[in-house]
């Protein structure tokens, strides 16, 4: 499974990955018969996906295939017994729950869960790349059983990379605010080439004269914070806003003492673990994090909630 916020990387790098297997001239070097790639975005049902991936490794020879989830499933698993594939889904995220805890599954989509367990603690030649923004909640546990599963989650990029992609659109590095503008943004991708271009186009490329004008939220990084922001439910968005109120690192006990209506320590746990699955922020790998002194948000997304906050 690949992890991280939108804009992060992920699709690009499975995509490269891909790439070296199916260009690839010398069938020695080439580890898997098929390379397959989905995406989960417009919520296929666990069925139409099964059905498929079946027909495309039947060559379309597989008939009368069965109606339940489980047995589709079984079905599947005899190809990826007999033949080396290679299966990608990408935006797993699309068919986990929003506004409830974090890496639940749609009702209706559970037998996905059924299929990753399947795929991941069987014995087969094949395997299943995950790409989301998220994993579902019994993901991790699956990775502590069994020795295939593995998570491999993007982190933003190292300082000299992202200034690479700010000296493409002409931001000099002689600038001393180009290392706070990266940090900024978590080293995310996307949000740096979004911030370069406008800086470029806006700001006669001079960072300090953007950094001045007091907004570095905006735009496509707006809508990028809100698909995330979007998914939490009610009580995550009052911690959420109960942090962006404070602004500094805050411990737990004084946490529950400020959010507005109250709730139990053990309800507030619950919350801080599935703010935690929301992974938006590079840094910390969520939409939340802790330091020393306490739970906090980075700087882009305390902007962001800030003006999110109810009046």
């Amino acid at each position: 499974m690949v992890l991280g916020m939108g804009g992060m990387g992920k699709t690009s790098l499975i995509a490269k990955l891909m790439a070296g297997f199916t260009n690839s001239t010398d069938s020695s070097s080439s580890e898997f018969k098929y390379v397959i790639w989905r995406s989960l975005h417009h919520a296929p049902t666990v069925q139409e996906t099964l059905t498929d991936l079946i027909h495309i490794l039947s060559h379309q020879q597989a008939v009368d295939l069965p109606k339940s989830p489980n047995q589709l499933i079984s079905k599947l698993m005899q190809y990826l017994h007999q033949t080396r594939c290679l299966l990608v889904l990408d935006n797993l995220e699309s068919i986990l729950q929003w506004e409830e805890r974090g890496g639940s599954y749609r009702e209706g989509f559970e037998s996905y869960g059924q299929l990753i367990r399947t795929i991941g603690e069987s014995t087969h030649k094949s395997c299943l790349i995950i790409i989301s923004r998220e994993p579902p909640i019994a993901f991790s546990l699956l990775e502590k059983k069994a020795n295939s599963i593995k998570s491999l989650i993007l982190k933003g990029l190292l300082p000299e990379d992202g200034l690479k992609i700010l000296q493409s659109e002409g931001i000099d590095k002689t600038q001393a605010e180009w290392q706070t503008l990266h940090n900024h943004y978590g080293g995310n991708p996307l949000m740096l080439k979004i911030v370069a271009t406008t800086i470029h186009f806006l700001f006669s490329s001079k960072i300090d004269i953007f950094l001045a004008h007091g907004v570095t939220v905006f735009g496509d990084i707006y809508d990028l914070l809100d698909q995330q922001f979007q998914r939490l439910s009610d009580l995550d968005k009052t911690v959420i806003y109960s942090l962006a109120i404070h602004r500094k690192p805050i411990l737990m006990p004084e946490l529950l003492n400020e959010i507005i209506p109250p709730v139990t320590s053990q309800k507030l746990l619950g919350i801080l673990e599935s703010l935690k699955l929301r992974f938006l922020r590079s840094a910390s790998l969520s939409l939340i994090e802790f330091n020393g002194n306490g739970f906090t948000m980075q700087n882009d997304v305390m902007e962001y909630v800030t003006k999110r906050l109810p009046i």
